[in-house]
């Protein structure tokens, strides 16, 4: 058994099927046509043609097509959407992808000296939260003493000005990872080119 392309009026895959080894070529599909005539039900039954919605095609599409498309006529694949779009696709995905990793690079952490030995500091959304409400408890003179905070997973005292450092420090490092998805972003913006565009990634 072999693979066969479903493709609609159009030339555009719908589906994939399983079918004999030995067969080649384009097949039409039909189907009856549906009556909305009101009271057809009613009416002597008559000969009704069927009609082409489709065909399946033994044909393998070729590597490297982005949106394959079959030309009845010539009964070849070809590329189904213009160069335009695709390199309009494939900019909004390589965005997406830096997006992420973006994200995914503020959410994971970051190191701080506020205790003079360099320490790890959660950056979750939660943990954004929580120091964003401390700092405001400091301002507020709500908390005046120490504050035992998680630096490299364990509770460490801080004092005042240690704790505003490490917010100041989780700051720096989510406002400096924003910046560079900016850059990044404007280099995939101007590329003109999918080895341009493929060109941009995000480093660690």
């Amino acid at each position: 058994m072999k693979e066969a392309i479903i493709i609609n009026l159009e030339g555009y895959m719908t589906d994939v099927i399983l079918v004999d080894d030995n067969e080649t070529g384009v097949f039409p599909l039909y189907k009856l046509p549906e009556s909305n005539v009101e009271g057809e039900a009613d009416k002597p039954s008559e000969s009704v043609a069927p009609i082409v919605v489709g065909y399946r095609v033994s044909i393998r599409p070729p590597e490297g097509l982005y949106k394959p498309q079959f030309n009845l006529d010539t009964e070849t694949w070809g590329e189904g959407r213009a160069a335009s779009d695709i390199l309009e696709d494939i900019r909004q995905s390589k965005i997406s992808v830096l997006n992420n990793a973006c994200n995914a690079a503020i959410l994971s952490g970051f190191t701080s000296n506020a205790l003079r030995d360099e320490h790890t500091y959660d950056f979750d959304y939660e943990a954004q939260t929580n120091l964003g409400g401390m700092l405001n408890a400091i301002m507020a003179e709500i908390v005046t003493e120490e504050i035992y905070w998680k630096a490299s997973g364990l509770p460490v005292p801080h004092t005042i000005n240690q704790f505003k450092q490490v917010y100041a420090d989780g700051l720096t490092h989510k406002n400096s990872l924003i910046t560079k998805y900016w850059t990044l972003k404007s280099q995939v913006l101007s590329a003109n080119s999918v080895e341009d565009i493929e060109s941009v990634f995000w480093s660690k």
